[in-house]
């Protein structure tokens, strides 16, 4: 018997050497379907491998992204699988403990000690004549789980174990060689963007003096931007993407996920208006929409309200309530400020301050429709006022800009009652 095991052996071994199917090199390294070449892994299989890998698996076959462009240019429907695998494994058997496809396990290193290395499309580009044709896609780890208990399916699952710093999943776009600094279920070296609910326990915003340069008060009047703020309740609407359209489904992609509640009512801001008012809490998505840092609003609105604070106390001890002028604000820079009052019937009075070198400054008051109906020029530098009275105008909404050396420094709504 043993004896006819090792015939078969040796005729397998020949008609491998004869078809180039099966290689054995004299060091024991195996190719399969290598050609002529010898194989540089211990198990080559569609490749000569790397002498760095126990075993190398090229999946070979698929035709070009050109060849397959022609064939559709040419009315041809070429035929390609949806799936494509280097390497498939799977167990379908019932074990009483953990059931694992594949195991690795890599203990030590000097550099990078990996258990499972993934990429893919690194290196790929696909060529220009091609976009906007085809759409692939990219995926270093694609993982899926469902269905096998309620509440225990995870696609990927990073658990950080030992007493050592780490994370228990990383992402980045950059490569990040630095330490760790804690230990953390995911870390994350780059923007995050969250489509759809986010849920946290608490949120901490990084805010240390050390990490902080040109450190100033603020120099906006805080009662002013707030009052300007145009507070809004609003749903969410979808709305469709550029790019390609789901074969399945025939439509294209939306920018909010599935699980946002259309109906539920929210408040905030729009950001448009605000980008006026506050242009560095207003930032860009990928998109091409807007999005509020929302916690930016926080130190004006503690500065209103100790602006506020000192007016009651002023008033409870009756004294004359002291306007925040630009030496308060330790500004150099041309201010405009709210009228007062507003809204007015009798008369408003509109202040402004401007530095020692501007040449030339105007007030322009404008209407809702962006009619110029007065201008009033400004013949000095520094603090001045300017007074509006009733029988001027009619009652209604209006603007008013203050322009220096051709620049607009700000604009305002006053509102008269008649």
């Amino acid at each position: 018997m043993k004896k006819t095991l090792f015939l078969s052996a040796i005729l397998l071994m020949s008609a491998g050497y004869a078809s180039s199917q099966l290689k054995v090199v004299s060091d024991g390294k195996v190719g399969i379907a290598v050609g002529t070449s010898a194989p540089l892994s211990n198990l080559s299989v569609n490749t000569v491998g790397d002498s760095t890998a126990a075993v190398s698996v090229e999946r070979n076959g698929s035709m070009s992204i050109t060849e397959y462009a022609l064939s559709v240019l040419q009315g041809n429907q070429p035929y390609l699988s949806s799936t494509n695998y280097g390497v498939k494994v799977f167990t379908d058997k019932f074990t009483s403990q953990t059931s694992a496809a594949i195991y690795a396990s890599s203990k030590f290193a000097f550099d990078k000690c990996i258990g499972v290395k993934a990429s893919a499309g690194n290196g790929a580009v696909i060529p220009s004549m091609y976009n906007g044709v085809f759409f692939p896609k990219a995926y270093g780890v694609y993982a899926t789980a469902g269905n096998l208990a309620s509440g225990y399916n995870y696609g990927v699952y990073g658990l950080l174990t030992g007493s050592n710093n780490g994370t228990g999943i990383f992402g980045g776009i950059s490569e990040y060689n630095s330490a760790i600094p804690d230990k953390y279920a995911g870390y994350f070296y780059g923007q995050t963007k969250v489509n759809g609910n986010f849920f946290a326990t608490t949120v901490t915003e990084t805010s240390d003096e050390r990490l902080k340069a040109n450190i100033t008060p603020i120099k906006q009047e805080a009662l002013s931007v707030i009052g300007r703020l145009n507070p809004v309740q609003y749903n969410w609407q979808q709305i469709e993407l550029e790019g390609e359209v789901n074969d399945s489904t025939n439509e294209k992609p939306k920018y909010f996920s599935p699980d946002i509640d259309f109906e539920q009512l929210h408040y905030g801001f729009l950001a448009q208006e605000v980008r006026e008012l506050l242009p560095n809490i207003v930032n860009e998505d990928g998109n091409g929409f807007l999005g509020i840092n929302y916690q930016e609003i926080i130190p004006l609105l503690v500065m209103a309200i100790q602006d506020l604070q000192h007016q009651v106390e002023s008033l409870q001890a009756g004294e004359p309530i002291k306007r925040q002028m630009p030496e308060d604000n330790l500004s150099d820079d041309a201010v405009l400020y709210q009228n007062e009052p507003n809204p007015f019937d009798v008369a408003t009075e509109i202040r402004y301050f401007l530095p020692a070198d501007m040449q030339n400054a105007a007030i322009y008051i404008y209407d809702m429709n962006g009619t110029q109906i007065q201008k009033h020029s400004i013949a000095k530098a520094g603090e001045g006022s300017l007074t509006i009275q009733a029988n001027e105008l009619q009652a209604g909404m209006y603007l008013y800009s203050l322009i220096a050396d051709g620049q607009v420094v700000g604009t305002k709504r006053m509102i008269l009652t008649k």
